[in-house]
């Protein structure tokens, strides 16, 4: 893990003394941590840098670390000027033996609902939503995060970005993770988005009702093969709407992939999402055992139609 438990605790403490197989240092806002041979340029919760040392700078990192011997805490020192916190990030750069212009890494975070998780009763239940939330979502951006860890390249694009790069992981048991746990991430941050209170949700805009008449016949011929393509997911997955070519079509990818997935979803099923609906027995099942089917119906009435038409229109 990129900053453990027991990294983060010592951090959280100003001017503590560091455990041994921890050295770290700071100036303003950023903080160095050399934690065996490998090091971590950190401000708040976000890694700037990261990356292995070679012997001799990992004995270099240690030996200035512990000169420092305490943690500077962020709120004990004022913000650094954009020269020192430039200094310090090339410095760092040049000691792990890497090019500054590949030191900033993406960290994924998981992303606030929006809305309470009781907000969506009765047709999510409160309990549904936050072990939906917190537990399994969460669970996907650890261990995306922990794949992540030593892949440079890889850990510096956006999310969007790493769901079309996934064909390019030559290493199987790596692509196998980064599709599972990125795509798990990938697909609820959008699923959280695209619900809403049922009182908040509104209605399709013009536009996208014309373009659903114009794909499916109307509104509920369109829910009608949307539900068909939900309760025929086999097992665990997913049920989209998505704009294809300039027209709307229903599609489903099976555990976490997505229509973004070029290289591992078919042609046929890349698009962009409109609608994506978990039919993962975890996103239901405490309130609607075995019934997806009126999970599927009950789901209509919080889909956030306004979000779906900023996304339509865009």
């Amino acid at each position: 893990m990129l900053l453990g438990d027991g990294i983060a605790s010592v951090m959280r403490r100003p001017h503590c003394v560091l455990p041994p197989e921890i050295s770290q240092m700071g100036i303003g806002r950023i903080v160095f941590t050399c934690v065996d041979n490998q090091y971590f340029l950190t401000t708040g919760k976000k890694i700037l840098s990261r990356g292995r040392l070679s012997f001799h700078s990992y004995r270099m990192a240690k030996s200035t670390c512990a000169h420092a011997k305490r943690v500077y805490h962020p709120s004990m020192t004022p913000h650094p000027s954009r020269r020192t916190v430039l200094k310090w990030g090339m410095a760092t750069a040049v000691v792990a033996g890497i090019s500054p212009s590949h030191a900033e890494v993406t960290t994924h975070s998981l992303p606030a609902l929006g809305y309470a998780p009781e907000s969506l009763e009765p047709h999510i239940d409160a309990a549904t939503m936050t072990i939906h939330h917190t537990k399994h979502h969460a669970a996907y951006i650890t261990k995306l995060n922990e794949a992540l860890a030593t892949q440079s390249d890889l850990g510096s694009l956006s999310l969007d970005a790493l769901m079309t790069k996934l064909p390019s992981v030559s290493d199987a048991a790596l692509q196998s993770t980064l599709r599972n746990n990125g795509g798990g991430h990938w697909n609820h941050s959008f699923f959280w988005k695209i619900m809403a209170p049922a009182a908040q949700c509104g209605k399709p805009s013009p536009e996208l009702s014309k373009a659903i008449d114009a794909s499916f016949g109307s509104m509920e011929k369109m829910k009608a093969a949307f539900a068909d393509a939900a309760l025929k997911r086999f097992g665990s997955g997913w049920a989209w709407l998505i704009v294809k070519d300039g027209t709307l079509k229903i599609t489903s990818t099976p555990n976490q992939d997505n229509p973004l997935m070029k290289g591992i979803v078919a042609d046929t099923d890349l698009g962009k999402p409109l609608l994506g609906l978990d039919v993962w027995e975890h996103a239901y099942y405490l309130h609607y055992q075995n019934r997806r089917a009126d999970y599927i119906t009950a789901w209509w009435n919080v889909v956030n139609w306004k979000e779906v038409n900023a996304m339509f229109g865009s």
